[in-house]
């Protein structure tokens, strides 16, 4: 913010100084006085060489783009994470150790976690341990942290073997 203040004041002097020579230099002539109407021309001639190199230095500091932290790969992960993070629909992990973790925001809300369910429910483990869960889900009974009662969730599974050891996923 100093810079742009300090450039702005600067440039409004500038300008300032090429009006006052500009209204000075005809009567400064007309009376005879052609040394200080010299004088003038070349104090006019420094404000707009001044003015255009202000503007330069600000055209080239806008040009000028510093290289991004973020690698392209990491910020489609960023974008998918964010984009997962906000889907409505509870979704969870397990990892290769075998622990459940909550994938988004609806999960962690639904289980009162930031990351790994610490006590998954039993209805939910018993879900997940049988064999007869397949892709088309199968309907569970879960009590609703945020409505404090019980809701019916359809239970699919997804497997995988993604980055990070990541098993299935479940929604």
């Amino acid at each position: 913010m100093g810079f742009k203040l300090h450039t702005a004041s600067a440039t409004l002097l500038r300008l300032t100084g090429l009006v006052a020579v500009c209204l000075l230099l005809t009567p400064v002539w007309q009376r005879g006085l052609y040394a200080t109407a010299s004088l003038l021309v070349c104090v006019g001639a420094g404000c707009i060489v001044s003015l255009v190199a202000t503007q330069v230095d600000l055209a080239r500091r806008m040009q000028r783009s510093e290289p991004s932290v973020v690698t392209p790969t990491d910020r489609e992960k960023l974008r998918n994470r964010a984009l997962l993070d906000h889907a409505p629909v509870p979704l969870l992990y397990r990892s290769v150790d075998g622990t459940l973790h909550a994938a988004n925001r609806a999960a962690r809300r639904l289980f009162k976690t930031e990351d790994r369910l610490i006590n998954p429910p039993a209805e939910l483990l018993a879900a997940l341990h049988d064999k007869r869960v397949s892709s088309e889900g199968r309907m569970i009974r879960l009590h609703s942290s945020a409505e404090s009662r019980l809701r019916m969730y359809a239970l699919s599974v997804g497997q995988g073997a993604g980055v990070g050891g990541l098993l299935s996923i479940w929604h």
